[in-house]
């Protein structure tokens, strides 16, 4: 029995090494243990030096202590958080990466030792832990944030609605190699990071202003919201508090405190309304939507951090209308350390629309954004009301669906003209390029008014836009002025350039002026010109005359169309004469056929008159010339008709001709 014990105890101790060897080492370096606290990164590996081909998994935890000066997410980061792993059969290797972060009240030094423990299936090779020195660099932050999505120049031709066109661009974004602070921050639970940006939320409830202030105090700002994303994110991490978002500068005119442009909005039904008067503030509700609300209430708030703040400095903001020509649009970014870095792009809007002769259209298009266009209806007057029913358009829906209507308004005096729109939901309007009326926000049945300086005679061109969101459906447009009473707009022009006809009868001549036939012509940009090809008529442009109208807008492009002058109210100069053939000292007869009533004739020869006028009968009218008044061989007689102020010389004229008398014949005697 005693050597059977020996023999087993000696089988065992043999075969040890063996057993042992059966599963891998584990080992844990790090590529670089001197860090930056700004943005410095060390690569930490761990590894097996072999699969592990039992069937017992290898485990490893891995923990992380400081010398007590540091914290993660606030003097580091670890990317992605490592605290257990369990090797896959073909896995022997995971690393992550340990990075540095800068924090204004951070600590200067932090020793960050990494080690592994409770090895499960696995033999520990060299020592179980590493240490990275992050320290501060004590050089001042320099470097400037990047953009990270810059924008090219955009070039767009100008639709003709209006002086200009909406133009929409992606808004740079910029990072900075200091990260936005992630630390912990006293009375503050830290919500996340959403797109490089952190979020805190306040313990406490404060009024607006005080919100603003601890913002600002703690090195962020009050909390910014630029897309659905964001707002998503937040409100589902909170309940109602204060956001960024107010109009203390501008009445009416929301603005994030940051200076930070967007054209993301989430208002609440009916809001903003300004209630209760001085609700210069924004809340956002436990639901996501948002309230304007007097800055006295208490409400908790978030505090957002990033690492660089774009601002435009130049330019307008994406779904803006850009005019004709060129606008710089200029975007800054600053990071928290004072570094900016600036990106331009150029916006340049041609236009390529000559005027048109306008009338009053109305072109649907479903949805509320103009984006699915139906059809163009021509109108007599802007004054509508369909109620809870469906527009004129039937390839719209009850709801849900917009209209930009075109046309022209003539002021008959100079001076300021004021136009009233009433609307449920969203209206803007544009007269004469300017837009008077913004009011792009679901609302009840409302008179919003704008006002204007025309001038005498000036065709002004105008565009509303109009939306209904759901419920009622209203959408009108009156105006009024000098000498004018309020009235709704109606449609201005005729469709087609207008002949004109002229009687000269008491005048003798004309001067024709642009305002007597324009048919309507508008241009969005402005007229430059109006011209006629010929302008002045008299008796001798009787019948009808070709004039060319040509209307330039202020960028070169021009119109053109055929208008008819009809001259009338003078004689027929197209009336054929007949002579004469006579022996000298007779008289002779000129007839004038078709002669007209009214009109006097008369005789001349050279510059001669022959005999004495006569009137016109409404037939054939013969004068008689006396015996003594012409010349032997052929005389061109010519005809002068006169009507009234008008006096023209018959086109055809008449020969009379004059034979000497023959000599008696002689008598002879034988």
């Amino acid at each position: 029995m005693r050597k059977l014990l020996l023999y087993i105890f000696f089988l065992f101790y043999a075969l040890s090494p063996v057993i042992a060897q059966k599963y891998p080492n584990i080992s844990i370096s790090v590529d670089k243990n001197n860090i930056l606290k700004s943005g410095g990164e060390a690569i930490v590996t761990v590894k097996l030096s072999k699969k592990n081909n039992s069937n017992n998994q290898t485990q490893v935890n891995v923990s992380y202590s400081t010398n007590g000066t540091g914290s993660q997410n606030y003097d580091f980061k670890l990317i992605p958080p490592v605290y257990y792993k369990g090797f896959g059969k073909n896995e022997t290797s995971f690393s992550f990466t340990v990075k540095g972060v800068y924090q204004q009240y951070g600590s200067s030094n932090v020793n960050l030792v990494i080690s592994l423990s409770n090895i499960r299936n696995a033999q520990l090779s060299g020592s179980k832990s590493v240490t990275i020195n992050i320290s501060d660099d004590n050089v001042v932050d320099n470097i400037a944030p990047v953009f990270q999505n810059p924008q090219a120049d955009i070039s767009a031709d100008a639709s003709g609605v209006y002086c200009g066109e909406i133009v929409t661009y992606n808004y740079p974004t910029a990072t900075d190699n200091i990260e936005a602070f992630s630390g912990t921050l006293a009375g503050y639970s830290y919500l996340g990071e959403y797109n490089d940006h952190t979020y805190y939320y306040s313990n406490a409830s404060v009024t607006a202003p005080v919100a603003m202030q601890n913002a600002s105090d703690v090195g962020g700002h009050l909390l910014t919201i630029t897309s659905e994303g964001e707002n998503d994110f937040i409100n589902n991490r909170v309940g109602n508090i204060w956001i960024g978002f107010n109009d203390l500068l501008n009445e009416d005119t929301f603005e994030w405190v940051t200076g930070e442009w967007s054209d993301y909005t989430n208002w609440s039904g009916g809001e903003p309304n300004d209630y209760s008067s001085g609700e210069d503030y924004a809340e956002m509700y436990s639901y996501g939507t948002w309230n304007d609300l007097a800055g006295t209430n208490s409400r908790r708030y978030v505090v957002e951090f990033q690492a660089a703040i774009v601002v435009q400095t130049e330019g307008l903001p994406s779904g803006s209308l850009f005019p004709v020509g060129t606008t710089t649009n200029t975007f800054v970014a600053t990071d928290n350390a004072g570094n900016t870095a600036t990106h331009s792009f150029d916006v340049t809007v041609a236009d390529v629309s000559p005027p048109e002769i306008t009338r009053l259209l109305a072109n649907y298009y479903d949805g509320i954004g103009f984006t699915d266009y139906k059809e163009t209806i021509e109108i007599d007057e802007l004054n509508y009301s369909w109620g809870y029913g469906a527009p004129e358009s039937t390839l719209v829906g009850n709801d849900q669906f917009s209209v930009r209507f075109t046309g022209s308004v003539k002021a008959e005096q100079a001076g300021t003209y004021t136009f009233y729109t009433t609307s449920d939901d969203g209206v803007r309007l544009w007269v004469d390029g300017q837009l008077i009326v913004d009011q792009w926000n679901d609302h009840g049945t409302t008179i919003h008014k704008g006002t204007i300086s025309l001038s005498e005679a000036q065709i002004t061109p105008i565009v509303l836009e109009y939306y209904e969101n759901g419920g009622g459906a209203v959408v009108k447009l009156e105006w009024e002025g000098p000498g004018l009473n309020k009235q709704f707009v109606q449609t201005n022009g005729t469709g087609v350039c207008k002949d004109i006809s002229v009687d000269l009868s008491t005048t003798g001549s004309y001067i024709l002026t642009v305002d007597k036939v324009d048919p309507g012509y508008v241009d969005a940009c402005g007229i430059a010109s109006r011209t006629l090809s010929k302008t002045n008529f008299t008796c001798n442009d009787s019948g009808d005359n070709s004039v060319k109208y040509t209307v330039t807008d202020v960028n070169g492009n021009s119109s053109e169309c055929e208008i008819n002058v009809e001259i009338t109210g003078t004689p027929d100069n197209t009336l054929s004469l007949g002579g004469d053939e006579l022996c000298f000292g007779q008289e002779a007869n000129v007839t004038i056929y078709g002669s007209e009533s009214g009109v006097s004739y008369s005789l001349y020869n050279g510059s001669v008159q022959l005999g004495v006028a006569e009137e016109g009968t409404g037939t054939d009218l013969i004068m008689i010339i006396p015996k003594t008044e012409l010349n032997l061989g052929d005389n061109t007689i010519r005809v002068k008709a006169i009507r009234g102020a008008c006096e023209l010389n018959l086109q055809n004229t008449a020969t009379v001709k004059v034979n000497p008398k023959p000599s008696p014949k002689g008598v002879y005697h034988n």
